[in-house]
């Protein structure tokens, strides 16, 4: 097992705190939904794409909801607190080839994969784990923005749709 670079933990370590800084917890989700969660992506060109999924068992995972999306995604797996999303739909980082933040490895400069959820009537609430372990309730809405880490808090969620459940999910 190779050991990270002082360098590679700087940022690891640094992403790891923008995230846990982000955390708060969720309220509940309303008895909505019907067994349905929304996704929206929204990519560096500002393209959004959306999508309603049926969620098989009532709860699933944030990668259950991305596959279940249909939408092409790279992971890697070796994350303790979940799978890293590499890439959604051909764009972030081609993984492994290189490495899953290769947009963060350099200092001042990180834009990745961020992940938030809108859970009824709340607020955005930003994603401090991993796609596969992320629960998805009905009736939320999960959102991931190809974001620059340099944008935290309202700045951050400001980027975010404003668009509720009912809107993705009819």
């Amino acid at each position: 097992m190779t050991m990270p670079t002082p360098r590679t933990a700087a940022v690891l370590l640094t992403l790891a705190a923008m995230m846990l800084a982000g955390c708060a917890p969720a309220p509940l989700p309303a008895a909505s939904g019907a067994g349905r969660a929304a996704l929206i992506v929204v990519g560096a060109d500002g393209l959004t794409r959306q999508a309603c999924v049926t969620l098989e068992g009532g709860e699933v995972t944030g990668r259950q909801l991305l596959e279940g999306a249909g939408l092409p995604v790279v992971l890697d797996d070796r994350n303790a607190m979940g799978a890293l999303v590499c890439s959604i739909d051909g764009q972030g980082c081609d993984y492994p080839a290189e490495a899953c933040f290769c947009q963060c490895e350099q200092l001042g400069s990180c834009t990745y994969w961020a992940y938030f959820v809108r859970t009824p009537p709340g607020d955005w609430t930003y994603s401090a784990l991993g796609v596969s372990a992320q629960p998805v309730r009905p009736g939320e809405l999960h959102t991931w923005i190809w974001l620059d880490a340099s944008k935290t808090g309202t700045e951050a969620t400001g980027l975010l749709p404003d668009v509720g459940f009912d809107q993705v999910c009819p």
